[in-house]
């Protein structure tokens, strides 16, 4: 039995983490991407818009729309942790 992969979810949005979950949307996963802070995964969203601009300069056939619909629609969800989630006991 095989099983499809259609959604991703990647923890942690430094620059490994955004890395995995841009070309993870570029390839045509729906992701979604977790860190522990709104700060953190609003500064990810910055760097998956740098990602998306360096693949159109890099990438043979990016410009001509890929890139970007890594970023659009519902392809790269953000999400933040709650701290209670985080703690350990």
């Amino acid at each position: 039995m095989t099983k499809r992969i259609d959604k991703v979810t990647v923890l942690g949005t430094g620059v490994l983490g955004s890395q995995i979950a841009y070309q993870t949307a570029y390839s045509g996963f729906d992701v979604t991407a977790y860190d522990i802070s709104d700060e953190i995964v609003e500064k990810a969203r910055h760097g998956f818009a740098d990602l998306a601009a360096r693949y159109e300069k890099e990438v043979d056939g990016a410009s001509d729309g890929p890139a970007q619909a890594a970023l659009r629609g519902s392809r790269i969800r953000r999400g933040s942790m709650t701290r209670s989630a985080t703690r350990t006991s």
